[in-house]
């Protein structure tokens, strides 16, 4: 069978538009209370986010094989496609992200339970279980705002080109008390 689109040149811009419907889509979670289900979607707007940048160094092949759904394998990878820019200061993020894939699935939670924190403020205290040794998963959507904001600054991504063709609730979710995303959709 001969696939649809066999241009690996555009392969970026689909990850990108994928990796911002994920993300309006985590949000819109997010906001109805679908937890653990926001983290996912969140991890998997960051995922494909960072591997449409990396297929400009690989192939789609090769990122399928090598990084699955690994998000700290391709943080760290993505990292280096932008070596004069620390971005360490984000790797928290990324791995509390990446603990978010254990919960695609209820096998965990129903073997090891869950303690879930999701909060809209930024930097919040962290958390912790009062049942020792059940996980806990942790995260901001203001934090997650802020670093899909310079994911999309140092991919040259535009926001409002990626968002045509969603229905104007999709483009809502992406800004409902988003202070990140003041300049996405500036005239």
């Amino acid at each position: 069978m001969t696939p649809a689109i066999i241009d690996n040149s555009l392969a970026d811009y689909h990850f990108y538009k994928l990796g911002l419907h994920y993300y309006a889509s985590g949000r819109f979670a997010f906001f109805s209370a679908m937890i653990p289900v926001a983290g996912n979607l969140l991890h998997h707007a960051v995922e494909m986010v960072l591997k449409g940048r990396l297929t400009h160094s690989l192939s789609l092949v090769r990122l399928k094989r090598k990084y699955s759904h690994d998000l700290c394998k391709t943080w760290r990878r993505f990292k280096k496609c932008f070596a004069t820019c620390d971005l360490s200061g984000d790797d928290n993020l990324v791995t509390g992200l990446h603990e978010f894939e254990t919960l695609r699935y209820p096998d965990d939670l129903l073997e090891h339970g869950a303690h879930i924190g999701f909060t809209l403020q930024a930097n919040p205290q962290p958390i912790h279980s009062a049942i020792p040794g059940q996980p806990v998963y942790q995260l901001s959507l203001a934090d997650v705002d802020s670093f899909m904001d310079r994911l999309f600054t140092l991919c040259s991504i535009s926001v409002a080109t990626y968002a045509q063709g969603l229905m104007e609730r999709g483009k809502q979710m992406l800004i409902q008390q988003n202070a990140s995303a003041s300049s996405w959709f500036a005239s």
